[in-house]
Protein backbone atom coordinates (compact mmCIF):
# COMPACT_ATOMS: atom_id res chain seq x y z
CA UNK A 1 0.00 0.00 0.00
CA UNK A 2 1.44 3.18 -1.14
CA UNK A 3 1.05 6.76 1.30
CA UNK A 4 -1.85 7.97 -1.02
CA UNK A 5 -3.90 4.70 -0.59
CA UNK A 6 -3.55 4.94 3.23
CA UNK A 7 -4.70 8.68 3.11
CA UNK A 8 -7.39 7.64 1.38
CA UNK A 9 -8.54 5.50 3.83
CA UNK A 10 -11.57 7.66 5.63
CA UNK A 11 -12.78 4.62 8.14
CA UNK A 12 -10.95 1.85 9.74
CA UNK A 13 -13.87 0.39 11.48
CA UNK A 14 -13.00 -2.27 13.75
CA UNK A 15 -10.66 -4.13 11.36
CA UNK A 16 -8.07 -4.48 14.09
CA UNK A 17 -10.59 -6.55 17.02
CA UNK A 18 -8.50 -8.85 18.46
CA UNK A 19 -5.99 -9.57 16.07
CA UNK A 20 -2.11 -10.80 16.23
CA UNK A 21 -0.96 -7.02 15.27
CA UNK A 22 2.65 -6.32 16.93
CA UNK A 23 3.13 -2.82 15.76
CA UNK A 24 1.30 -0.52 13.62
CA UNK A 25 3.44 3.01 13.58
CA UNK A 26 2.82 3.27 9.65
CA UNK A 27 -1.05 4.34 10.91
CA UNK A 28 0.39 7.76 10.74
CA UNK A 29 -0.25 8.06 6.93
CA UNK A 30 -3.63 6.98 7.41
CA UNK A 31 -4.43 10.80 6.99
CA UNK A 32 -8.17 10.49 5.56
CA UNK A 33 -9.12 8.85 9.50
CA UNK A 34 -10.93 11.51 11.50
CA UNK A 35 -11.95 9.04 14.31
CA UNK A 36 -10.96 5.50 15.69
CA UNK A 37 -13.89 3.74 16.58
CA UNK A 38 -14.31 2.04 19.35
CA UNK A 39 -13.07 -1.30 20.16
CA UNK A 40 -11.14 -0.78 17.00
CA UNK A 41 -7.78 -2.50 18.42
CA UNK A 42 -9.60 -3.81 21.74
CA UNK A 43 -7.68 -6.88 23.09
CA UNK A 44 -4.99 -6.48 20.09
CA UNK A 45 -3.08 -8.64 22.87
CA UNK A 46 0.20 -8.31 20.94
CA UNK A 47 0.29 -4.71 19.93
CA UNK A 48 3.34 -2.82 21.30
CA UNK A 49 3.52 0.19 19.61
CA UNK A 50 1.26 2.50 17.38
CA UNK A 51 1.35 6.19 16.00
CA UNK A 52 -2.21 8.19 15.71
CA UNK A 53 -2.31 10.43 12.68
CA UNK A 54 -2.37 13.86 13.38
CA UNK A 55 -6.31 13.61 11.24
CA UNK A 56 -7.81 11.75 14.16
CA UNK A 57 -10.16 14.37 16.64
CA UNK A 58 -11.26 10.91 18.63
CA UNK A 59 -10.25 7.54 20.39
CA UNK A 60 -13.44 5.68 21.09
CA UNK A 61 -14.66 4.08 23.64
CA UNK A 62 -12.52 1.16 24.58
CA UNK A 63 -10.80 1.79 21.15
CA UNK A 64 -7.49 0.06 22.85
CA UNK A 65 -8.36 -1.44 25.95
CA UNK A 66 -6.82 -4.72 27.03
CA UNK A 67 -3.59 -4.22 24.73
CA UNK A 68 -1.92 -5.90 27.16
CA UNK A 69 1.30 -5.58 25.50
CA UNK A 70 0.96 -2.17 24.46
CA UNK A 71 4.65 0.03 25.43
CA UNK A 72 4.08 3.00 23.88
CA UNK A 73 1.42 5.31 21.40
CA UNK A 74 2.76 8.47 19.70
CA UNK A 75 -0.25 10.97 19.02
CA UNK A 76 0.31 13.77 16.27
CA UNK A 77 -3.41 14.86 16.47
CA UNK A 78 -3.96 18.61 17.16
CA UNK A 79 -7.05 18.90 18.37
CA UNK A 80 -8.08 14.88 20.06
CA UNK A 81 -10.55 13.38 22.45
CA UNK A 82 -10.85 10.41 24.56
CA UNK A 83 -13.46 8.02 25.17
CA UNK A 84 -14.49 6.01 28.12
CA UNK A 85 -11.82 3.28 28.62
CA UNK A 86 -9.61 3.96 25.51
CA UNK A 87 -6.95 3.24 27.20
CA UNK A 88 -7.77 0.90 29.77
CA UNK A 89 -6.17 -2.22 31.28
CA UNK A 90 -3.23 -1.44 29.02
CA UNK A 91 -0.32 -2.77 31.49
CA UNK A 92 2.54 -1.77 29.81
CA UNK A 93 1.93 1.21 28.82
CA UNK A 94 5.04 3.32 29.86
CA UNK A 95 4.97 5.58 27.44
CA UNK A 96 2.54 8.31 25.30
CA UNK A 97 4.03 11.17 23.05
CA UNK A 98 1.82 13.76 22.35
CA UNK A 99 2.10 16.61 20.44
CA UNK A 100 -1.52 17.97 20.39
CA UNK A 101 -1.48 21.72 21.01
CA UNK A 102 -3.60 21.56 23.57
CA UNK A 103 -4.66 19.15 26.52
CA UNK A 104 -6.59 16.63 24.92
CA UNK A 105 -10.01 16.85 25.69
CA UNK A 106 -11.52 13.74 28.15
CA UNK A 107 -15.46 13.26 27.64
CA UNK A 108 -17.00 13.49 31.47
CA UNK A 109 -19.82 11.88 29.86
CA UNK A 110 -18.01 8.67 29.54
CA UNK A 111 -16.04 8.91 32.53
CA UNK A 112 -18.97 7.54 35.17
CA UNK A 113 -17.63 9.59 37.79
CA UNK A 114 -14.09 8.23 37.80
CA UNK A 115 -11.52 10.62 36.48
CA UNK A 116 -9.32 7.74 35.82
CA UNK A 117 -11.49 6.00 33.48
CA UNK A 118 -9.60 6.37 30.06
CA UNK A 119 -6.55 5.05 31.98
CA UNK A 120 -7.94 2.16 34.31
CA UNK A 121 -7.74 -1.20 34.60
CA UNK A 122 -3.85 -1.36 35.33
CA UNK A 123 -2.51 0.67 32.76
CA UNK A 124 0.59 2.31 35.07
CA UNK A 125 -0.36 5.35 35.14
CA UNK A 126 1.66 5.66 38.87
CA UNK A 127 4.92 4.92 36.84
CA UNK A 128 4.94 5.70 33.05
CA UNK A 129 5.82 8.94 31.41
CA UNK A 130 3.90 11.12 29.24
CA UNK A 131 5.89 13.75 26.61
CA UNK A 132 4.02 16.62 25.27
CA UNK A 133 4.96 20.07 24.30
CA UNK A 134 6.85 21.68 26.51
CA UNK A 135 4.35 24.82 26.46
CA UNK A 136 1.77 22.33 27.91
CA UNK A 137 3.02 20.38 30.69
CA UNK A 138 1.46 22.34 33.69
CA UNK A 139 -1.83 21.99 31.72
CA UNK A 140 -1.59 18.56 31.61
CA UNK A 141 -0.32 18.43 35.62
CA UNK A 142 -3.54 20.73 36.33
CA UNK A 143 -6.03 18.25 34.18
CA UNK A 144 -7.51 15.36 36.29
CA UNK A 145 -7.33 12.70 34.15
CA UNK A 146 -3.97 13.52 32.77
CA UNK A 147 -2.44 14.94 35.86
CA UNK A 148 -2.79 11.21 37.08
CA UNK A 149 0.42 10.23 35.92
CA UNK A 150 3.54 10.22 37.54
CA UNK A 151 5.76 12.19 35.21
CA UNK A 152 4.68 14.99 32.19
CA UNK A 153 7.94 16.15 30.85
CA UNK A 154 8.36 18.49 27.70
CA UNK A 155 8.83 16.83 24.09
CA UNK A 156 12.85 17.53 23.51
CA UNK A 157 14.16 18.25 20.02
CA UNK A 158 18.34 17.88 20.10
CA UNK A 159 18.60 19.07 16.54
CA UNK A 160 19.51 22.18 15.47
CA UNK A 161 17.02 24.87 14.39
CA UNK A 162 16.81 25.58 10.29
CA UNK A 163 18.42 28.99 9.56
CA UNK A 164 15.25 30.18 7.34
CA UNK A 165 16.64 33.37 4.27
CA UNK A 166 13.01 34.00 4.07
CA UNK A 167 10.98 34.93 7.22
CA UNK A 168 7.75 34.07 5.60
CA UNK A 169 8.73 30.45 4.80
CA UNK A 170 9.79 30.29 8.72
CA UNK A 171 6.29 31.25 9.47
CA UNK A 172 4.73 29.10 7.59
CA UNK A 173 6.96 26.27 8.75
CA UNK A 174 6.65 26.80 12.03
CA UNK A 175 2.73 27.15 11.93
CA UNK A 176 2.23 23.68 10.20
CA UNK A 177 4.88 21.80 11.84
CA UNK A 178 6.33 23.05 15.07
CA UNK A 179 5.59 20.03 16.69
CA UNK A 180 7.43 20.68 20.00
CA UNK A 181 6.40 24.49 20.44
CA UNK A 182 9.48 26.26 20.53
CA UNK A 183 8.60 28.62 18.08
CA UNK A 184 11.20 27.35 15.66
CA UNK A 185 11.54 24.69 13.01
CA UNK A 186 13.99 21.89 13.77
CA UNK A 187 16.28 19.75 11.09
CA UNK A 188 14.13 16.41 12.56
CA UNK A 189 10.75 18.16 12.46
CA UNK A 190 11.41 19.47 8.91
CA UNK A 191 12.39 15.35 8.12
CA UNK A 192 8.91 14.48 9.55
CA UNK A 193 6.40 15.82 7.13
CA UNK A 194 5.27 13.78 4.54
CA UNK A 195 3.39 16.62 2.93
CA UNK A 196 3.48 20.16 2.17
CA UNK A 197 -0.59 20.45 1.24
CA UNK A 198 -1.40 23.67 0.17
CA UNK A 199 0.84 25.49 3.33
CA UNK A 200 2.32 27.62 0.43
CA UNK A 201 -0.36 28.15 -2.42
CA UNK A 202 -0.10 31.55 -4.25
CA UNK A 203 1.92 32.54 -0.85
CA UNK A 204 4.72 35.44 -1.26
CA UNK A 205 7.68 33.53 -0.24
CA UNK A 206 11.28 34.20 -2.13
CA UNK A 207 13.36 31.73 -1.75
CA UNK A 208 13.23 28.37 0.24
CA UNK A 209 16.81 26.11 -0.13
CA UNK A 210 15.52 24.58 3.36
CA UNK A 211 13.36 22.84 1.71
CA UNK A 212 15.92 20.19 1.03
CA UNK A 213 16.15 19.15 5.02
CA UNK A 214 12.15 17.67 4.60
CA UNK A 215 13.73 14.51 3.54
CA UNK A 216 10.62 12.15 3.83
CA UNK A 217 8.57 13.83 0.78
CA UNK A 218 8.16 12.09 -2.08
CA UNK A 219 6.06 14.26 -4.11
CA UNK A 220 5.34 17.84 -4.62
CA UNK A 221 2.17 18.28 -5.97
CA UNK A 222 0.52 22.42 -6.37
CA UNK A 223 3.02 22.89 -3.35
CA UNK A 224 4.41 26.34 -5.11
CA UNK A 225 2.09 26.94 -7.61
CA UNK A 226 1.26 30.62 -7.77
CA UNK A 227 4.51 32.06 -5.66
CA UNK A 228 5.21 34.57 -8.02
CA UNK A 229 8.20 36.23 -5.81
CA UNK A 230 10.23 32.74 -5.37
CA UNK A 231 13.33 33.13 -7.35
CA UNK A 232 15.31 29.50 -5.87
CA UNK A 233 14.82 26.52 -4.50
CA UNK A 234 16.74 23.48 -3.27
CA UNK A 235 14.51 20.16 -3.54
CA UNK A 236 15.35 17.51 -1.08
CA UNK A 237 17.19 14.14 -2.02
CA UNK A 238 14.84 11.63 -2.04
CA UNK A 239 12.18 13.09 -3.71
CA UNK A 240 10.60 10.83 -6.49
CA UNK A 241 8.02 12.83 -8.45
CA UNK A 242 8.06 17.20 -9.26
CA UNK A 243 4.25 16.78 -9.42
CA UNK A 244 1.10 18.48 -11.54
CA UNK A 245 1.47 22.44 -11.12
CA UNK A 246 4.22 22.07 -8.00
CA UNK A 247 6.08 24.98 -9.44
CA UNK A 248 3.06 26.73 -12.07
CA UNK A 249 3.62 30.43 -12.31
CA UNK A 250 6.60 30.79 -10.53
CA UNK A 251 7.33 33.88 -12.81
CA UNK A 252 10.83 34.81 -10.53
CA UNK A 253 12.11 31.45 -10.35
CA UNK A 254 15.66 31.72 -11.65
CA UNK A 255 16.96 28.52 -10.10
CA UNK A 256 16.52 24.57 -8.90
CA UNK A 257 18.38 21.87 -8.27
CA UNK A 258 16.52 18.63 -9.26
CA UNK A 259 18.14 15.47 -7.44
CA UNK A 260 19.18 12.36 -8.41
CA UNK A 261 16.22 10.86 -7.35
CA UNK A 262 13.25 12.05 -9.59
CA UNK A 263 12.10 9.72 -12.04
CA UNK A 264 9.09 12.34 -13.08
CA UNK A 265 8.43 15.52 -13.92
CA UNK A 266 4.85 16.33 -13.70
CA UNK A 267 2.01 17.78 -15.57
CA UNK A 268 2.48 21.75 -15.86
CA UNK A 269 5.20 21.51 -13.10
CA UNK A 270 7.15 24.56 -14.09
CA UNK A 271 4.20 26.33 -16.66
CA UNK A 272 4.97 29.92 -16.66
CA UNK A 273 8.10 29.97 -14.99
CA UNK A 274 9.46 33.23 -17.32
CA UNK A 275 12.50 33.82 -15.62
CA UNK A 276 13.73 30.33 -15.48
CA UNK A 277 16.53 30.70 -18.62
CA UNK A 278 18.01 27.34 -17.25
CA UNK A 279 17.64 24.07 -15.93
CA UNK A 280 19.65 20.65 -14.95
CA UNK A 281 17.21 17.33 -15.53
CA UNK A 282 18.94 14.50 -14.19
CA UNK A 283 19.35 11.07 -15.78
CA UNK A 284 16.88 9.35 -13.21
CA UNK A 285 14.36 11.43 -14.82
CA UNK A 286 12.01 9.26 -17.47
CA UNK A 287 8.93 11.13 -18.30
CA UNK A 288 8.22 14.54 -18.79
CA UNK A 289 4.80 14.99 -18.31
CA UNK A 290 1.93 17.23 -20.13
CA UNK A 291 2.88 21.08 -20.57
CA UNK A 292 5.89 20.59 -17.79
CA UNK A 293 7.95 23.31 -19.33
CA UNK A 294 5.03 25.57 -21.23
CA UNK A 295 5.93 29.14 -21.70
CA UNK A 296 8.97 29.13 -19.34
CA UNK A 297 12.08 31.39 -20.58
CA UNK A 298 14.48 28.69 -21.02
CA UNK A 299 17.52 29.72 -23.73
CA UNK A 300 18.46 25.82 -23.98
CA UNK A 301 17.96 22.41 -22.77
CA UNK A 302 19.49 18.89 -22.93
CA UNK A 303 17.18 15.98 -22.14
CA UNK A 304 19.19 13.13 -20.81
CA UNK A 305 18.73 9.76 -22.34
CA UNK A 306 16.71 8.49 -19.93
CA UNK A 307 13.99 10.24 -20.91
CA UNK A 308 11.15 7.79 -22.90
CA UNK A 309 8.44 9.71 -22.92
CA UNK A 310 7.89 13.63 -24.20
CA UNK A 311 4.09 14.28 -23.44
CA UNK A 312 2.38 17.03 -25.23
CA UNK A 313 2.44 20.33 -24.81
CA UNK A 314 6.25 19.65 -23.04
CA UNK A 315 8.14 22.54 -24.02
CA UNK A 316 5.59 24.57 -26.00
CA UNK A 317 5.35 28.28 -26.27
CA UNK A 318 9.39 28.67 -25.12
CA UNK A 319 9.73 31.12 -26.91
CA UNK A 320 13.48 31.76 -26.10
CA UNK A 321 14.12 27.93 -26.69
CA UNK A 322 16.69 28.15 -29.35
CA UNK A 323 18.41 24.90 -28.59
CA UNK A 324 17.63 21.14 -27.22
CA UNK A 325 19.03 17.99 -27.33
CA UNK A 326 16.96 15.05 -27.53
CA UNK A 327 16.67 11.87 -26.04
CA UNK A 328 18.50 8.80 -27.91
CA UNK A 329 15.15 6.39 -26.33
CA UNK A 330 12.57 8.75 -27.46
CA UNK A 331 10.48 7.06 -29.83
CA UNK A 332 7.43 9.74 -30.60
CA UNK A 333 7.99 13.72 -30.34
CA UNK A 334 4.35 14.18 -29.34
CA UNK A 335 1.58 16.71 -30.10
CA UNK A 336 2.53 20.41 -29.94
CA UNK A 337 5.33 19.01 -27.83
CA UNK A 338 7.94 22.49 -28.91
CA UNK A 339 5.08 24.72 -30.51
CA UNK A 340 6.39 28.26 -30.71
CA UNK A 341 9.61 27.58 -29.70
CA UNK A 342 12.81 29.38 -30.50
CA UNK A 343 14.52 26.77 -31.97
CA UNK A 344 16.74 27.58 -34.55
CA UNK A 345 17.88 23.80 -35.60
CA UNK A 346 16.57 20.17 -34.67
CA UNK A 347 18.02 16.89 -34.60
CA UNK A 348 15.48 14.21 -34.18
CA UNK A 349 17.01 10.95 -32.85
CA UNK A 350 16.81 7.79 -35.07
CA UNK A 351 14.25 5.90 -32.32
CA UNK A 352 12.04 8.40 -33.31
CA UNK A 353 9.16 7.02 -35.50
CA UNK A 354 6.35 9.58 -35.60
CA UNK A 355 6.56 13.46 -35.44
CA UNK A 356 3.19 14.33 -33.68
CA UNK A 357 0.54 17.19 -34.69
CA UNK A 358 1.57 20.45 -34.37
CA UNK A 359 5.18 19.15 -32.52
CA UNK A 360 7.15 22.25 -34.42
CA UNK A 361 4.34 24.67 -35.30
CA UNK A 362 5.41 27.78 -35.70
CA UNK A 363 9.02 27.32 -34.82
CA UNK A 364 9.38 30.59 -37.14
CA UNK A 365 13.17 30.81 -36.37
CA UNK A 366 13.75 27.17 -37.21
CA UNK A 367 16.08 27.00 -40.45
CA UNK A 368 17.40 23.25 -39.91
CA UNK A 369 15.82 19.74 -39.55
CA UNK A 370 17.17 16.22 -39.65
CA UNK A 371 14.31 13.89 -39.64
CA UNK A 372 16.20 10.63 -39.32
CA UNK A 373 15.37 7.34 -41.69
CA UNK A 374 13.74 5.61 -38.51
CA UNK A 375 10.72 8.37 -39.24
CA UNK A 376 7.36 6.66 -40.56
CA UNK A 377 4.88 9.69 -39.93
CA UNK A 378 4.89 13.46 -39.95
CA UNK A 379 1.48 14.38 -38.23
CA UNK A 380 -1.05 17.44 -39.46
CA UNK A 381 0.66 20.87 -38.62
CA UNK A 382 3.84 19.47 -37.41
CA UNK A 383 6.22 22.00 -38.91
CA UNK A 384 3.29 24.67 -40.17
CA UNK A 385 4.62 28.31 -40.01
CA UNK A 386 8.18 27.33 -39.95
CA UNK A 387 8.63 30.58 -42.08
CA UNK A 388 12.55 30.28 -41.21
CA UNK A 389 13.05 27.03 -43.60
CA UNK A 390 14.63 27.06 -46.79
CA UNK A 391 15.54 23.46 -47.45
CA UNK A 392 13.69 20.22 -46.46
CA UNK A 393 14.67 16.51 -47.52
CA UNK A 394 12.45 14.18 -46.28
CA UNK A 395 13.67 10.39 -45.67
CA UNK A 396 12.56 7.20 -47.59
CA UNK A 397 10.49 5.37 -44.61
CA UNK A 398 7.95 8.24 -43.92
CA UNK A 399 4.80 6.86 -45.81
CA UNK A 400 2.46 9.79 -44.41
CA UNK A 401 2.83 13.49 -44.24
CA UNK A 402 -0.06 15.04 -42.20
CA UNK A 403 -2.50 17.76 -43.14
CA UNK A 404 -0.60 21.25 -43.59
CA UNK A 405 2.53 19.26 -42.50
CA UNK A 406 4.73 21.88 -44.01
CA UNK A 407 2.15 24.79 -44.60
CA UNK A 408 2.88 28.41 -44.20
CA UNK A 409 6.61 27.49 -44.39
CA UNK A 410 7.04 30.81 -46.73
CA UNK A 411 10.83 30.46 -47.29
CA UNK A 412 10.48 26.65 -48.53
CA UNK A 413 12.91 26.43 -51.56
CA UNK A 414 14.25 23.71 -51.69
CA UNK A 415 12.27 20.05 -51.31
CA UNK A 416 13.37 16.16 -51.70
CA UNK A 417 10.69 13.87 -50.91
CA UNK A 418 11.42 10.18 -51.42
CA UNK A 419 9.39 7.52 -53.17
CA UNK A 420 8.42 5.93 -50.17
CA UNK A 421 5.77 8.26 -49.29
CA UNK A 422 2.24 7.00 -50.06
CA UNK A 423 0.15 9.49 -48.66
CA UNK A 424 0.49 13.24 -48.60
CA UNK A 425 -2.26 15.06 -46.41
CA UNK A 426 -4.38 18.71 -47.83
CA UNK A 427 -1.95 21.63 -48.69
CA UNK A 428 0.86 19.70 -46.63
CA UNK A 429 3.23 22.41 -48.35
CA UNK A 430 0.25 24.90 -49.05
CA UNK A 431 1.87 28.52 -48.68
CA UNK A 432 5.86 27.32 -49.01
CA UNK A 433 7.66 28.26 -53.04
Amino acid sequence: MSEAEAAAVTNIGSFAYKTNLKSFNEFRYFTGVKQIESHAFYNCADLESIEIPSSVTSLGVASFAECWKLKSITIHSSDLTLRWRCLWACKCLMTIICYSKSVPYVDPSMEYGDPNEPFGGGTPVDQGTIYVLPSLVNDYKAESSWGLWANITGIKDDSPAINFADANVKAICVAKWDTNGDGELSKAEAASVTSLGGAFFYSNITSFNELQYFTKLTSINEGFCGCGSLSSVTVPDGLTSIGTNAFRECSALTSIVIPNSVTEIGESAFMSCSALKAITIPESVTRIRSAAFQCCGLSSINIPNSVTVIEDYAFSYCGDLSSVTLPNKLTSIANSAFAGCGLTSITIPNSVNSIGEGAFNSCYKLKSITIPNSVTSIGTAAFQGCSGLFSLTIPGNVKNIGDSAFGECSNLSSLTISEGVTSIGFLAFGGSH
